[in-house]
C-alpha cells in the first residue's frame, strides 16, 4: 500500500491544544471513543492523506512546512500506525478494521473501571452557563470574600480560639478519618 491510496477517516473529531511543548492535536475516535495525542508535524503528515495525494508530495510538503527531512521507510512507519490505531483507511478496500469499542466494565478486581457515562453533552449544556467562573473579575470577587473571611476570623479570633479544643477530640478525628476514607475510593470511574 502506498501513501496515494491511504486515506484519513472522515469521522474523526479533531481538537487542537497549546502546552509547553507546543501545540498538540487532540484526535477522537467516535466508534470506538478512545482518544489520541498528536504533535503537529504528526497532524500535518496525517492530513494530507486525501486518497489522493502521493507520497513524494506529502514528503516535499513536510520539508517544506517544518523543515524536516521524513525518510519514505518512516512514513511508511506512520501510515502502518494509522492503520493499527483505525484512523485511516485504504482507498481500495474501505473502511480499515477498527477495534472493538471497551467494556462497560474493565480492569481487574483490585481495580475496576467503569464507564457510566458520556458527559460531552452536560460539558456543552453547562460551560455557557459557567464560563463567569473562568474570569478575572470572578477571581478579584473570590479573592475579596476570602479576604473579609480572615478578617472576620481576626475580628473573632478571641471567640474561636476556644473552640479549637473541640476539634481534637476522638470523634471529631474519627469523623474527619471516615469522611477522608469514604471520600478516596478504590474504584474508578471512566466517563466516557
Amino acid at each position: 500500500m502506498t501513501a496515494a491510496t491511504i486515506k484519513l477517516r472522515s469521522d474523526l473529531i479533531f481538537s487542537q491544544q497549546a502546552g509547553s511543548e507546543g501545540t498538540t492535536i487532540v484526535i477522537k475516535d467516535p466508534v470506538t471513543e478512545r482518544f489520541f495525542r498528536f504533535k503537529e508535524i504528526e497532524h500535518f503528515i496525517a492530513a494530507q492523506f486525501d486518497g489522493q495525494t502521493p507520497p513524494e508530495l506529502v514528503l516535499q510538503r513536510v520539508e517544506e512546512r517544518f523543515q524536516v527531512r521524513l525518510s519514505p521507510e518512516n512514513l511508511e512507519q506512520f501510515i502502518d500506525r494509522l492503520r493499527r490505531l483505525g484512523l485511516a483507511t485504504d482507498g481500495a478496500a474501505g473502511p480499515a478494521i477498527c477495534p472493538s469499542a471497551p467494556k462497560r466494565v474493565a480492569g481487574d478486581a483490585l481495580y475496576l473501571r467503569f464507564r457510566a457515562f458520556n458527559p460531552d453533552h452536560l460539558f456543552d449544556w453547562l460551560l455557557p452557563r459557567v464560563e463567569f467562573l473562568f474570569t478575572p473579575w470572578f477571581l478579584a470577587v473570590s479573592a475579596g470574600f476570602v479576604a473579609a473571611g480572615l478578617w472576620v476570623t481576626l475580628i473573632h479570633w478571641s471567640e474561636i480560639l476556644p473552640e479549637f479544643g473541640g476539634l481534637l477530640r476522638f470523634e471529631s478525628l474519627l469523623l474527619a478519618w471516615i469522611i477522608t476514607s469514604a471520600s478516596s475510593p478504590r474504584t474508578s470511574f471512566r466517563m466516557d
